[in-house]
């Protein structure tokens, strides 16, 4: 996060899957995108939250459940910044979440 980039032009479509500090990741990077494509953590039940906390450090070891937030968290994350979820994949071992800024909603 010390180094997240800040495009110096309209960013179309932002997607974040890096195993851990994702949530982390799309707050520091901020609501620029029109379209945020996230990885969220499945195994913690969707409506509680959690964020796994900050390390830069981290690097997911393939053996634990705990990367990442839970979707009641990158939801809320997303209502702060002024997004909406919009889609998720019907599978629902898939963690991918489609969220888009609150103003585009209507025209979907």
């Amino acid at each position: 996060l010390e180094n997240v980039p800040r495009p110096s032009r309209e960013v179309g479509v932002l997607s974040i899957d890096i195993d851990g500090n994702d949530w982390h990741l799309w707050k520091a990077f901020g609501p620029g995108p029109w379209v945020v494509i996230i990885e969220a953590q499945i195994q913690v039940p969707e409506d509680q939250p959690y964020v796994l906390p900050y390390d830069p450090e981290y690097v997911w070891n393939h053996t634990d459940n705990s990367p990442g937030a839970s979707v009641f968290s990158m939801v809320e994350l997303g209502k702060e910044m002024g997004y909406t979820l919009v889609a998720r994949p019907a599978n629902p071992h898939s963690p991918n979440l489609f969220f888009c800024k609150d103003e585009l909603v209507s025209k979907l």
